[in-house]
């Protein structure tokens, strides 16, 4: 099943791995550091011109890794569609 993420983009729920707060997430230098190495390796998709509310890793479909998309949609929106698929 898809959700959407905001403008115009949605991903299948089954490839989500997690769902973060952009406000929060980036306090901690390991979560920096995450996002740095995902931007270095081109990992990261934005989605939106407008600042991220939310990052969202999920499995890549190049290979075996992850993605991370920065989406303009507040996590606890993104949370909510998704528990209305299940």
């Amino acid at each position: 099943m898809l959700v959407h993420i905001g403008n115009n983009s949605s991903i299948e729920a089954k490839d989500i791995i997690a769902v973060i707060d952009a406000d929060t997430s980036t306090v901690s230098k390991v979560t920096r550091d995450f996002l740095k190495n995902a931007q270095d390796e081109n990992r990261v998709e934005i989605i939106s011109d407008d600042l991220p509310k939310s990052f969202i890793i999920a499995k890549s479909k190049r290979d075996s890794g992850v993605r991370v998309i920065a989406s303009c949609v507040s996590p606890a929106t993104i949370m909510g569609r998704m528990e209305k698929l299940y």
